[in-house]
């Protein structure tokens, strides 16, 4: 068999540059699933080397990340953990781009040729490398951060951070030999501006395996949080605020259980929980019809079991036709049919076309009351029908074994290219 390292100079040799850590959830439901089953498949001939930015207070200790690099090692994969700085200041960004830039030079020195990026912060990063270094660039789950910022109204289009953010993303793109995004209208963007890169449509994936209803793991969290059986749960796992609605979410969640005593609000969120509560106590919402908790990931998919519809929480915008919502993937796996605003990526359609959603134009009370009509609509059959009519619609759309094909096309063109 040989040693570890005549196997690796044996293969092909890839950078996973992430500007985020390993264990986040963003991560490890997604680039990470696809990178681990190419590295475990027997007979595979290439190797990988993940870089990523740890808050050191969440990395944890020195022997839990030995045991997280052993385990890695075992399907030659290496993992180079970076402390990551917190804040938006360009002199923190240039810290982290500097230290990685010591650690791919290295990784070039030891053979590896390509990177794939995910998310378009990361991919301005990594363009400004791999062209330094000669290396080619996958761009995995390219989007116009940039573009979101000046929806949400964090940046303003005449600053200095949208302009340089935008130009990196332009740049990018126009350098990279490979780009999947979670839409067609990122395609059409990328056609438009004559990009060289191979493009492939590939929406955010959803482990169809983690995420699939079970009634064990509804009656565990009903009983822990006592909801009642004959609760209808609508379901919020995410953020408040930024790219997402805030107090719009509290004002959604107040006008639908005014209109139906059976709703119960259900929220896991990794926002502060004491402000969390607190949005939706001055917000009126009766404290003894709503459940907010956090969760690791590793029990997160107990909750979309628990619940019985899902909530998108994405504004509209110009540029949220190019988002493409994990969350949505993993309600339809998991049997759940979701509110959404028109526009937002192609969920909008999915929900319309094969009748697994509710689609308005925003979060507004008007709005907000002709959902409920399409909620109840929606809930009518019996609740076997709809898990089975949206797991099936999930798969198809979302889920890894069909994806997977999808990436590795991707990734063989750029080992390739």
């Amino acid at each position: 068999p040989g040693s570890r390292v005549d196997r690796q100079a044996m293969k092909s040799k890839t950078v996973i540059y992430l500007y985020n850590q390993l264990m986040d959830p963003v991560i490890q439901s997604n680039i990470f699933l696809y990178i681990t089953d190419i590295a475990s498949r027997e007979g595979n001939n290439h190797h990988f080397a993940f870089l990523t930015f740890e808050s050191p207070e969440l990395l944890g200790s020195a022997s839990e990340v030995a045991k997280i690099k052993s385990e890695l090692a075992a399907i030659d994969l290496d993992w180079y953990p970076r402390q990551w700085h917190p804040g938006t200041s360009l002199l923190l960004k240039l810290i982290d781009l500097s230290a990685s830039f010591f650690t791919v030079f290295q990784l070039r020195l030891k053979g590896y040729k390509t990177i794939i990026s995910l998310a378009s912060v990361a991919g301005s990063y990594a363009y400004i490398i791999s062209m330094l270094f000669g290396m080619k660039l996958y761009l995995y789950q390219y989007e116009p951060h940039s573009e979101y910022e000046v929806d949400s109204g964090t940046y303003g289009r005449g600053s200095l951070k949208f302009k340089m953010l935008h130009y990196l993303e332009k740049r990018s793109a126009l350098y990279a030999s490979v780009i999947s995004s979670g839409t067609r209208h990122m395609a059409e963007r990328l056609k438009e501006w004559q990009v060289k890169a191979k493009v492939f449509r590939i929406p955010s994936v959803v482990n169809e395996d983690k995420f699939q209803f079970s009634t064990n793991d509804r009656n565990e969290i009903r009983n822990k949080y006592g909801i009642g059986p004959s609760k209808i749960v609508l379901f919020y796992p995410g953020k408040f605020g930024g790219l997402y609605y805030k107090n719009e979410t509290i004002d959604m969640f107040k006008i639908l259980l005014d209109k139906n005593s059976e709703f119960h609000a259900l929220v896991v969120t990794p926002n502060d929980l004491s402000e969390i509560k607190e949005l939706f106590l001055n917000g009126e919402v009766p404290e003894k019809r709503l459940t907010i908790t956090q969760s690791s990931f590793s029990d997160i998919h107990k909750f979309f079991s628990a619940a019985d519809f899902g909530i998108i929480a994405v504004p509209p915008g110009p540029s949220k036709k190019f988002v493409s919502n994990i969350k949505v993937g993993e309600y339809l796996c998991s049997g759940l049919p979701y509110l959404i605003c028109r526009g937002v990526s192609e969920d909008d359609e999915y929900a319309e076309k094969y009748k697994v959603g509710v689609v308005i134009e925003n979060f507004n009370r008007e709005e907000i009351e002709k959902a409920y009509n399409g909620i109840m609509s929606i809930l009518q059959p019996p609740p076997e029908y709809i898990r089975t009519h949206c797991r099936q619609v999930g798969e198809a759309y979302r889920g890894f074994k069909k994806l997977n094909r999808e990436f590795r096309k991707a990734f063989e063109s750029l080992v390739h290219a």
